[in-house]
């Protein structure tokens, strides 16, 4: 398993988010097409890959700044 750095510059904080990224994408290095954040989820579009990562789920007490957050669903 490996994970993604995601800095988010809000007005307020400055958050560090780690996410897991599944052995299955390949090489160390890979493009980050786009990235979606609402109150529930993120999703992170790679180059073949769309990950998801359900936020509601989790609980924000469970999300913080050295916590990995683990992934929900993998569309290739």
């Amino acid at each position: 398993m490996g994970v993604l750095r995601i800095v988010l510059d809000q007005p307020d904080t400055r958050d560090t988010l780690w996410f897991e990224i599944p052995d299955n994408i390949g090489d160390t290095y890979f493009f980050v097409g786009d990235i979606t954040i609402d109150a529930s989820a993120i999703g992170i579009l790679l180059f073949d890959h769309l990950l998801v990562y359900d936020l509601q789920s989790l609980g924000q007490e469970n999300v913080s700044n050295s916590s990995v957050i683990p992934l929900w669903r993998s569309v290739p």
